[in-house]
């Protein structure tokens, strides 16, 4: 569907058309992202040549894969972390100025083949182009140009220990959110289990002790309370005890009414 060229102002009258892939609300006088959050299977977007100056209202569009925002006033690059499967992301001719915050915040899309910044004025960066292909690993095309992989590497080289320390942050960061999915999934069998809470118990106990201050202050009282929480997360919740099967039940009687065995 196309609205290019339209003079429009403000984005609106878009209700029931919740099957749209593609919008182009290109060359108009918008100036707000607004009132889209429903086309949700919208696949490609142009609002270039507006008066954007904020990027928003895009966060429930999470099949688009094709985005064009070239030409705006757009000072920053956010509000795009939900946009997982973009591919194509033209903002050039804004008012970016800031090329590594703009890579880092685009390195964790791994779908993204096609970038263009050109005519922002980070594009006068002497580093610009070697700083986006060494830092987005699997981008194709920059500014409408063919990637070469022999400059990649060259990139990649030259930024080598800036790059080292982006994969042990992304490595740290990926742990912990290893971490928080198994807390949150221990903590979803204990509810099944009917133990909520136990996971805070140990801390509740001793939050309640007015003792507990004054051990507080002893440089090995901090290790034992983790050693404690560590050893009581790696011990699972005991199942509930079924109750005896009938035919168990039969059996133990007979044993019982048999007395104790001849020693």
């Amino acid at each position: 569907m196309s609205f290019s060229f339209q003079n429009i102002l403000r984005i609106d009258n878009l209700n029931g058309l919740y099957s749209l892939v593609k919008l182009q609300l290109d060359n108009n006088i918008i100036e707000k992202i607004e009132n889209i959050e429903h086309l949700v299977n919208l696949e490609w977007l142009d609002l270039s040549f507006n008066n954007i100056q904020q990027i928003q209202g895009l966060e429930t569009l999470t099949k688009l894969t094709d985005l064009s925002l070239f030409n705006n006033r757009i000072e920053e690059l956010k509000n795009l972390n939900m946009l997982k499967d973009l591919n194509c992301l033209s903002i050039g001719n804004n008012l970016i100025r800031d090329v590594v915050h703009a890579i880092t915040y685009l390195r964790p899309f791994r779908k993204l083949k096609m970038l263009n910044m050109a005519g922002n004025p980070c594009h006068k960066d002497p580093e610009y182009y070697m700083r986006i292909i060494a830092h987005l690993r699997d981008i194709v095309y920059v500014d409408y140009r063919l990637v070469d992989p022999e400059k990649v590497q060259a990139a990649r080289e030259q930024y080598q220990e800036e790059l080292f320390e982006v994969l042990e942050e992304e490595k740290r960061q990926a742990e912990q959110e290893k971490k928080e999915e198994e807390d949150n999934a221990r903590l979803d069998m204990l509810r099944e289990a009917n133990l909520s809470g136990v996971d805070t118990l140990l801390k509740d106990m001793l939050d309640e002790d007015a003792e507990q201050s004054k051990l507080g202050h002893l440089s090995f009282w901090l290790e034992i309370i983790d050693e404690i929480q560590v050893q009581a997360h790696d011990v699972p919740p005991r199942p509930l005890l079924a109750p005896p099967s009938p035919s168990g039940c039969a059996a133990a009687s007979e044993v019982l009414s048999e007395g104790p065995p001849y020693i």
